[in-house]
């Protein structure tokens, strides 16, 4: 299983065992992960996004262990590479768009502590510039799959109304041959 660590930029592939196995679409289907979410936002993974995190994860976890230098053990900043650190381990194929959104704020905040005390010289607002973006740009996008969410979840219900038709129909066959 490949992290976002593993995929950034520079990154040699030592393997072509280490890239793993393609799911099938019954594999996901399988996939207990958030298999009763509402909609997507919850329940599919989405590579790209983790993907496009890597860049700016990068660059912000150089600045912070440059000022780690000059700020030893600093709590903000340890904080701040902790969670870096942790957002470069999910799991690309398993993170949905809901748990990115939820560290990354997480990020933001612990960040926003540390900008909060700190002068021009040793911000991290350039840095924190692009993550800010990216979380916008996903609660956008969660509030769009909401204004859908009633539909989905009809929909969700038929089917598993559906599946269970062809019972139903044989157990009132059975009543009235009886």
């Amino acid at each position: 299983r490949r992290t976002i660590r593993e995929l950034q930029p520079g990154m040699p592939l030592t393997s072509t065992e280490e890239i793993g196995t393609k799911r099938s679409a019954l594999d996901a289907k399988k996939s207990v992960l958030h298999g009763e979410a509402a909609c997507a936002f919850y329940s599919e993974s989405s590579p790209a996004i983790l993907l496009s995190l890597a860049a700016p994860l990068a660059a912000l976890l150089s600045r912070t262990r440059e000022l780690l230098l000059t700020y030893e053990a600093h709590p903000s900043l340890l904080a701040i590479e902790g969670l870096i650190v942790r957002i470069q381990q999910l799991r690309l194929l398993q993170t949905t768009p809901m748990a990115v959104v939820t560290i990354v704020e997480l990020l933001l905040g612990r960040a926003a502590v540390w900008e909060e005390a700190a002068c021009r010289d040793v911000s991290l607002a350039a840095q924190l510039r692009p993550l800010e973006k990216l979380v916008v740009s996903l609660r956008e996008r969660q509030l769009l799959e909401w204004k859908n969410l009633r539909q989905v979840r009809e929909r969700h219900w038929e089917r598993q109304g559906s599946k269970q038709w062809l019972h139903l129909v044989g157990m009132v066959a059975d009543a009235e041959d009886a």
